[in-house]
C-alpha cells in the first residue's frame, strides 16, 4: 500500500509521512508507559517490584498511613478496622505493595504522632492571640466513666475566629468545685494560657460555677441552658401541657413500637400524596424535642387519627382541646427553636445576640400573649432569668462591640452609655504604661536644629504631639470615632469589618478581640457527647483514656 500511495498518489504519500513524523515526536516527548499486556514479557527486576512491599519510610507508604488514620479519627471507626478481613482485601486490590500496620503501631505510634504535630499547630494558632475564652462541661461514657471537656475560642491576628478542642480529661474523683477546678487549671498550664483566659462558659451547676470562681477568671452562664430552664419551668407551671405531653409521647412510643401502626402511618401519608415522615419522641433533657415533637404531631395529625383508628386504637386519639393546646405551645415555643439553634453556632460570634435577642424573644411573645397561656408564662420566666440582660457588663459589653448592634442594640440609652464608660476605663493605660510615658516626657529634650533658627518652634510642636497621643486621650479618641459609625447589617461579618476599623482604632480592637470571640454558650464543649457515644461504643469498649483524648483531640481539630 505504501508503495502504491508513493508511485501514484505523491500527495497523499507526503501528508501521510508528515502526519507519521508529528505522532513519533509526540511519543518521544510524553513516553507511554510498558505494556503490562500478558503477551509483553516482564523483566526480572519489573515482576520483583510489583509484589514487593514499600519500605516503611517511603512517601507512598506514609501518605497511605496518614490517609488511614486520618479515616479512622475523621469517621470515628475502631482502631481493629485494621485487622478487618474485607478491609484488608480491599486495600490489598487497590494497592498489594502497601501492607497495612498493626493495631499496636496505629495506637502507639501513628496516632500519638499525628497528635503531637497537630497540637503544635493549635498552640501556633493560639499564639496568635491575647485573648483566649474557654468552655467546658462534664459527660459519661457509656461505660459510666466522667470525662470532661475544654474548648478554646480566640480571634486570630488575621480577624479569624477559631474554635478547637483542648483536652478530654478522665475526671476520677467527685465532682466537686475544688476538683473541676484542678482539672481546668491543669488543662490551662499545659497549654500555657494562664495569662490568656479571659472568660470560662458553662452551665449553671453549682459546681461549675463554684469552680470558675476559684479560678478567679470570668464566669458566662450558657445562654442556650438558660433558654431550656426558662421553657422547662413553662412546661412545669402548666398542667394540661405536662399532661399533653405524656399523652403525644404514648402516641410516639406506640408507633415506634408497633409496626403495622407505623405502616399504616405511611400508607396514610402517601395516599395524601406526601413523602413519609416519622414521628418524634422528645428527650427529657432537651426542651427543644418536645417543640419537635409536638409540631411533627401537628403536621401529621390526620395521618395519625387514621393509623390509630384502622388498629383498633381509637382511644389514643386527640381530642379538638388537645390540638388547640398543641398549636399555642408550638406558637409560643417556635422563637425560642430559633433561638436556641441561632446561639448554638461555633463559627461565628454568639455572646453579641444575647441582648437583642432577649428583647426580640419578648416582642414575640407580646404579639400573642393575652390570648396565649403558653406566651404569657414563658415572658414571666424570660424575666425572671433575664431580669436585665442590659446590665450584665458581659453580654452589653459585647453587644456595644458588634458593629451590627452597638449602642442601637440597647433599649436604655443609659445602659449603652454606662458600658461606654467602663469600656473606656479599659482601654485607658497600665500603672507601667503611664509612669514609663511619664519619665519619657521628663528626660525628653528639645529638638533644636543647628542653628537654633528653629528650636522653640521644634519645641512646641514636640509638646502639642506628646499632649495629644497621651494615651490617656486615645480611648476617647477611638471612642468618639466608633461611634460615628453606622451599624452594618446583621448578616454581615462583625469580625471582618473590625480587621478595617482596627488599624485606627487599636486599643478597641483589642477589646472586641476578647468579646466577640466569646461564645454564648456551653454547646462547642456538650456537642463532644455526641463524638464520644459514637467512639465509646461496642466495638471500641476497651480503649484508653488517652486514646480517648487524642482521638477527640484529631476528630475536632484537623482541617
Amino acid at each position: 500500500m505504501t508503495k502504491h500511495l508513493e508511485k501514484n498518489h505523491a500527495i497523499t504519500y507526503t501528508q501521510a509521512v508528515a502526519d507519521r513524523a508529528k505522532e513519533n515526536e509526540s511519543v518521544a516527548v510524553a513516553p507511554q508507559p510498558r505494556a503490562t499486556s500478558s503477551l509483553v514479557q516482564q523483566t526480572v527486576v519489573e515482576a520483583y517490584d510489583r509484589n514487593r512491599p514499600y519500605d516503611n519510610k517511603s512517601n507512598r507508604k506514609l501518605a497511605i498511613d496518614q490517609a488511614l488514620l486520618h479515616m479512622i479519627v475523621g469517621d470515628l471507626q475502631p482502631f481493629s478496622v485494621v485487622e478487618d478481613k474485607w478491609f484488608r482485601n480491599l486495600l490489598r486490590i487497590l494497592d498489594s505493595r502497601y501492607q497495612l500496620p498493626s493495631r499496636r503501631t496505629v495506637t502507639r505510634t501513628l496516632l500519638p504522632e499525628l497528635y503531637k504535630q497537630e497540637k503544635a499547630r493549635v498552640k501556633g494558632l493560639l499564639d496568635t492571640s491575647d485573648s483566649v475564652s474557654l468552655t467546658t462541661d462534664i459527660w459519661t461514657s457509656r461505660r459510666t466513666q466522667a470525662f470532661i471537656t475544654v474548648t478554646a475560642h480566640f480571634v486570630s491576628n488575621d480577624w479569624k475566629l477559631h474554635s478547637v478542642v483542648l483536652a478530654t480529661v478522665r475526671m476520677t474523683e467527685s465532682h466537686t468545685a475544688v476538683n473541676i477546678k484542678d482539672e481546668l487549671e491543669a488543662v490551662i498550664h499545659d497549654w500555657g494560657l494562664q495569662e490568656k483566659v479571659f472568660a470560662i462558659v458553662t452551665d449553671n451547676a453549682s459546681n461549675m460555677v463554684a469552680a470558675v470562681n476559684l479560678l478567679k477568671v470570668r464566669h458566662v452562664p450558657c445562654y442556650a441552658h438558660t433558654l431550656n430552664l426558662v421553657v422547662n419551668d413553662t412546661l412545669k407551671e402548666l398542667p394540661h401541657l405536662s399532661a399533653l405531653r405524656k399523652k403525644v409521647r404514648g402516641i410516639v412510643s406506640h408507633f415506634h413500637s408497633s409496626v403495622k401502626s407505623s405502616e399504616e402511618l405511611e400508607q396514610a401519608q402517601r395516599q395524601q400524596g406526601a413523602d413519609p415522615l416519622k414521628l418524634i419522641i422528645e428527650v427529657d433533657t432537651r426542651w427543644n424535642s418536645t417543640f419537635y415533637m409536638f409540631e411533627r404531631y401537628l403536621k401529621l395529625h390526620k395521618e395519625v387519627t387514621t393509623a390509630l383508628c384502622l388498629v383498633g386504637k381509637k382511644d389514643m386519639c386527640l381530642e379538638e382541646v388537645d390540638m388547640v393546646h398543641m398549636k399555642e405551645a408550638v406558637d409560643a415555643l417556635q422563637p425560642f427553636a430559633m433561638a436556641t439553634t441561632e446561639m448554638s453556632g461555633e463559627k461565628f460570634t454568639t455572646l453579641s445576640f444575647v441582648v437583642p435577642m432577649v428583647q426580640m424573644l419578648h416582642e414575640c411573645l407580646c404579639e400573642f400573649s393575652s390570648t396565649n397561656p403558653v406566651s404569657s408564662q414563658l415572658q414571666a420566666q424570660l424575666r425572671k432569668r433575664f431580669p436585665s440582660p442590659e446590665t450584665a457588663f458581659i453580654w452589653a459589653a459585647a453587644t456595644y462591640m458588634d458593629p451590627r448592634f452597638m449602642r442601637h442594640g440597647f433599649t436604655d440609652a443609659g445602659n449603652a452609655k454606662e458600658v461606654e464608660e467602663k469600656l473606656k476605663k479599659r482601654m485607658g493605660p497600665t500603672q507601667e504604661e503611664a509612669d514609663r510615658q511619664q519619665t519619657a516626657e521628663k528626660t525628653a529634650s528639645p529638638v533644636c536644629s543647628t542653628s537654633g533658627l528653629w528650636s522653640k518652634y521644634d519645641a512646641k510642636v514636640k509638646t502639642i504631639l506628646a499632649t495629644s497621643t497621651k494615651s490617656s486621650v486615645q480611648p476617647d479618641m477611638e471612642l468618639r470615632r466608633f461611634k460615628e459609625e453606622q451599624p452594618i447589617p446583621r448578616h454581615e461579618d462583625p469580625l471582618q469589618w473590625w480587621q478595617s476599623f482596627s488599624q485606627s482604632s487599636p486599643r478597641m480592637g483589642k477589646l472586641a478581640r476578647k468579646y466577640l470571640s466569646c461564645p454564648a454558650t456551653s454547646v462547642p464543649s456538650e456537642r463532644l457527647f455526641s463524638k464520644a457515644g459514637e467512639l465509646v461504643c461496642q466495638r471500641r469498649a476497651a480503649i484508653g483514656e488517652n486514646n480517648i483524648d487524642m482521638v477527640l483531640f484529631l476528630n475536632k481539630n484537623l482541617p
